[in-house]
This record gives structure tokens, sequence and C-alpha cells, in this order.
């Protein structure tokens, strides 16, 4: 089974740290953030150093609507983990994780995966 991991706010801080943390151990990467280019050069990089499969997605998960169309878009996808500075889940379903009722709320803040 691959290990995939979805990190927010990946181009820069702590997503950025962690995104080359999970890199480093053999994850495939989705990352997501706002800064098309930071992120592009971020996916780049973490493939060149760690030859890992990165995809990264372009938007503010503070828009509910751009988080269910482009997660909705991954399919049947299950992260390994889903990260944010908010917490970490083991094996969530970014879609689900994104519909938890437990979770809206927290969209408001800077967050998500």
């Amino acid at each position: 089974m691959d290990k995939i991991v979805l990190i927010t706010g990946a181009t820069a801080g702590f997503g950025k740290a962690m995104a080359e943390k999970f890199a480093a151990a053999n994850y495939k990467c989705i990352i997501t953030g706002r800064r098309e280019e930071k992120l592009l050069s971020l996916a780049k990089d973490l493939t060149k150093q760690y030859g890992v499969e990165v995809l990264p997605l372009v938007f503010d998960v503070q828009d509910k609507k751009a988080v269910f169309e482009i997660l909705g878009n991954l399919g049947g996808s299950r992260a390994s983990f889903c990260f944010s500075t908010s917490f970490i889940m083991p094996n969530c379903s970014p879609i689900c994780l994104c519909a938890s009722s437990s979770l809206s709320s927290t969209l408001s803040r800077p967050f998500f995966a």
C-alpha cells in the first residue's frame, strides 16, 4: 500500500517542513497552498531531492467550494496521514474529512488536511 500524505499550507513554515519530512520518509505527497509559484517549486524540489511523487494543488482551504471541488477530484484516494498545523489524523479520506460536520467549522481557520 502506498504511503500518501495530504499537507496544507505547504508553501512555508510548519507545512513546508512537514512536507520535507514526509517526502524524506518516502511518502507520496499531496501538497496544498495559495501561492502557486512556491508550491510548484516545492513539488519540484521534493521530487528531485527524495524521488517521491508530489501532487501540488493550488487553492485556499478557507474556500469551502474549492476544497470540495479540488479534493473531490482525487477520486477514492485515501491518505495515510492528513496533516495541518491543527492536527494529524491517520487514515483519512480528504473529501470525508472535508465533509465532516465536526470539522466544518475548522475550515474557517488556516487548516485542512
